[in-house]
């Protein structure tokens, strides 16, 4: 009977390892000092001298599904912030030439219910280099595999070095 448990939950480690995620080498290039983390938000910032936008990479690395939101700029305006779903271990890829842009995230639990969670604890985020002769703030892609938001990037113009 043990046998049986420990072939389970070997085949459940290999399942679980065996998805799309980039090498360690991958992020080489990643460039980390426009990233702060406080306890409930990541602040991005794109470089001050930038004339394209930066770009992100934020994985969901919890077992649950999460909203990434970026609060309204100026509440009570008619400025208005936004949300985006990120499934477990999916990637999404964000333009960024804004400074202090805040990010904070939410867990989707059982029945719909949202749940505040920091978003150190269920995001990996890089900034890679990556060039292109677009700027401003918006997704690249959304919600998916890795080597597809690679693709899907390569598709819209954009240059990666890693």
């Amino acid at each position: 009977m043990k046998k049986v448990i420990y072939l389970i939950l070997f085949s459940i480690f290999l399942t679980a390892c065996s998805g799309e995620h980039p090498s360690n080498d991958d992020f080489n290039n990643s460039l980390n000092q426009g990233i702060q983390t406080t306890y409930d938000q990541i602040i991005l910032n794109a470089t001050q001298s930038a004339e394209n936008s930066a770009v992100y990479m934020l994985q969901n690395t919890s077992d649950q599904s999460i909203y990434v939101n970026h609060p309204a700029d100026h509440p009570g305006t008619a400025s208005a912030g936004w949300a985006s779903r990120l499934d477990p271990n999916q990637w999404s890829a964000l333009a960024l030439d804004r400074e202090n842009f805040a990010i904070t995230c939410h867990a989707i639990l059982n029945q719909g219910k949202i749940q505040d969670v920091p978003c150190a604890n269920v995001l990996n985020v890089k900034r890679i280099k990556a060039s292109t002769n677009t700027s401003g703030s918006y997704w690249i892609a959304e919600n998916m595999p890795y080597k597809k938001v690679l693709q899907v990037m390569g598709s819209r113009g954009f240059k990666i070095e890693i």
